[in-house]
């Protein structure tokens, strides 16, 4: 079942790893984030929908697929780069909502619109 979860990726992804806060030159904080490597993912936008995190409702714009064994925190962020193995002129930037879950076949995540660049 997880292989042939995989091969049913067609999506491109690169998980952007929260790295820490800094202070800008104004004493503001800024989070930095370092990227992978492009990895194949199931991506989904999804018509808003809530989901609960933490006691409170949050909107879910879409919804990843990922590996069994990918590794994606709750601080992280996912930037979509190919949709159906064709690259996207606007790269979708999402932060993650939540434990990502484990499905039977993969990870499934959470994910909320930060920016379309």
């Amino acid at each position: 079942m997880r292989q042939s979860n995989e091969a049913a990726m067609f999506d491109t992804c690169v998980v952007l790893r929260y790295g820490g806060a800094t202070v800008d030159a104004l004493g503001n904080p800024t989070a930095e984030y370092t990227a992978t490597s492009p990895r194949r993912c199931g991506y989904k936008p999804s018509s808003t929908r809530e989901a609960n995190q933490d006691g409170q409702v949050v909107i879910v714009d879409a919804v990843l697929r990922l590996g069994i064994t990918e590794e994606i925190g709750q601080l992280d962020r996912v930037r979509i780069t190919h949709r159906f193995a064709e690259e996207l002129t606007a790269k979708p930037l999402y932060s993650v909502i939540g434990q990502p879950a484990l499905g039977p076949s993969g990870l499934v995540v959470n994910l909320a619109l930060v920016t379309d660049e």
